[in-house]
């Protein structure tokens, strides 16, 4: 599920690239089912549930559910 234009060697803090993509790049990513986006937001929220919110594990959790916030409206918007 991750498009090549991400790469790692982006900025942020997980290396990926945060830049808007026109509607074909976003609609790869639109996979329904048990193998697609579905399984990345159960896998977050099983990670969230199991981390100390006190923790650098809670930071790395945050971040990534920033990213899949900002994966999510950008493949929304587009769709």
């Amino acid at each position: 599920l991750q498009p090549g234009w991400r790469g790692l060697e982006g900025k942020d803090p997980f290396g990926l690239e945060r830049r808007i993509q026109n509607e074909g790049e976003w609609m790869a990513l639109v996979k329904p089912g048990q193998n697609g986006l579905y399984s990345v937001v159960a896998s977050l929220a099983w990670w969230g549930m199991s981390v100390d919110r006190n923790s650098k594990a809670w930071e790395e959790w945050m971040m990534a559910m920033r990213d899949i916030i900002w994966v999510l409206e950008c493949v929304t918007r587009r769709s």
